[in-house]
């Protein structure tokens, strides 16, 4: 069975940490191994270089090329890609892997040095459908396409945060608007809501799986602002005792004996 091959950098987006699209269909296949997924760049120096480790598992070789594109998102958590390849240096930028082989591919930032705030990039990682070895019973294949996240930050930028037009929804749903005004990114899945409430000891924290399956995205970039709709109210919360919501620092959490 064909799957379609039409699809958008916008749809294929959503799923840029990992296996982002499938255009043929093999039940025996396996996808190729790529790392790191995340890395922090600085804009120039040794910093702002780095490598890929592209395994390949299977017995046969395999064909993929590197693309690097802008990342940015709307205040709803869509993810908007545009093209960036004169922002990397990637050598080499195509390359083929034989089996049971590993390739580095190495990268540089070169775009601008002089940024304010820190840039979000994406550097895909794409299998050719080429060199294949082919499939006798159906002629069909997995290929995979891997987005590698890198973030290239100035000197000195942090992410400042704060939370404005908190409101409870007639179904009972919290919301807020998130933003960054700081110059730096921030990963929430790093971090914790805070909520607050009439008196400064009336707090609860989310975090983890608790927080992130809630968040349109995982990131919030310098300058941007996020819509945000929790599920319900914390059990034993009312209306309108939300005063306050701050993204910290999960509290560690103690070691099991």
């Amino acid at each position: 069975m064909k799957i379609s091959s039409k699809l958008t950098y916008k749809k294929r987006g959503a799923f840029f940490l990992g296996l982002m699209m499938i255009l043929f269909m093999d039940h025996s296949a396996s996808a190729f191994r790529v790392e790191p997924m995340s890395a922090e760049l600085a804009t120039t120096g040794p910093e702002a270089k780095g490598e890929i480790r592209i395994d390949n598992p299977h017995d046969h070789p395999i064909t993929v090329e590197l693309v690097t594109e802008y990342r940015d998102f709307d205040s709803d958590g869509k993810e908007i890609r545009t093209p960036a390849e004169d922002d990397f240096l990637i050598f080499p930028p195509q390359t083929l892997v034989q089996p049971g082989k590993t390739q580095l591919v190495r990268y540089q930032y070169i775009g601008d040095p002089n940024i304010v705030a820190t840039k979000a990039y994406v550097i895909n990682v794409r299998q050719l459908p080429i060199d294949l070895k082919p499939d006798e019973k159906s002629g069909m294949k997995f290929l995979y396409n891997f987005g590698l996240a890198r973030y290239v930050i100035p000197q000195g930028a942090v992410a400042t945060t704060t939370a404005e037009n908190i409101h409870v929804t007639p179904q009972g749903h919290l919301e807020f608007v998130l933003k960054n005004t700081g110059n730096g990114h921030l990963p929430l899945m790093r971090k914790a809501l805070r909520l607050t409430g009439k008196t400064p000891d009336r707090t609860i924290e989310f975090e983890g799986d608790a927080m992130t399956k809630q968040l349109p995205v995982a990131m919030l970039l310098p300058g941007h602002t996020l819509n945000v709709r929790l599920a319900k109210l914390p059990a034993g919360w009312t209306a309108g005792e939300v005063q306050a919501i701050h993204v910290v620092t999960p509290k560690p959490k103690p070691l099991k004996p």
